[in-house]
């Protein structure tokens, strides 16, 4: 019987050891995710090029769904451009074709020249000239849109050669 109760006991003494071991270790865990959360609630900027936009509370949210708009857009608009023969859907394809292609290229920009890699002007210079490729490209299809046949059209005949 004696040894059956200072089983008991000892058995009580490493639960109670186990169930304080199990609080430290608790206690640590939630230290480390309320530091954890707490890092992850400062903006940390990652870039200066973008640093002025982590500094302020725009959100991202809404670029990221005309991205997605657009993207999904363009199913629509590609091939009623060219079963709808006007130059409103010339001036409307050429526009979605160019912000879609400057947004993926802006991300690529922004992505892979980063300041800790090419120092603070180099992705300055590659995104002034991706928005001056924009700019020219997008008034180069306007202007082919006025001055010409379209670019749905230009596309009809390409496909006929």
């Amino acid at each position: 019987m004696n040894s059956m109760v200072a089983f008991r006991c000892l058995h009580s003494k490493i639960a109670l050891n186990l169930a304080k071991q199990n609080l430290r270790n608790v206690s640590a865990l939630c230290a480390t995710r309320k530091a954890q959360n707490s890092l992850l609630s400062k903006a940390i900027p990652v870039s200066t090029i973008l640093s002025k936009y982590t500094s302020s509370d725009h959100s991202h949210s809404k670029l990221w769904t005309a991205e997605r708009v657009l993207s999904a857009a363009l199913i629509a608009v590609m091939p009623a451009s060219f079963f709808v023969p006007l130059p409103a859907m010339d001036y409307l394809f050429a526009l979605s074709v160019i912000v879609h292609i400057h947004w993926g290229m802006e991300a690529i920009v922004v992505d892979y020249i980063r300041p800790s890699v090419f120092g603070n002007v180099i992705p300055k210079v590659s995104l002034a000239a991706l928005y001056l490729l924009s700019i020219l490209a997008l008034g180069g299809l306007f202007y082919f849109n006025y001055s010409d046949v379209g670019v749905t059209q230009a596309i009809r005949m390409m496909s006929k050669i």
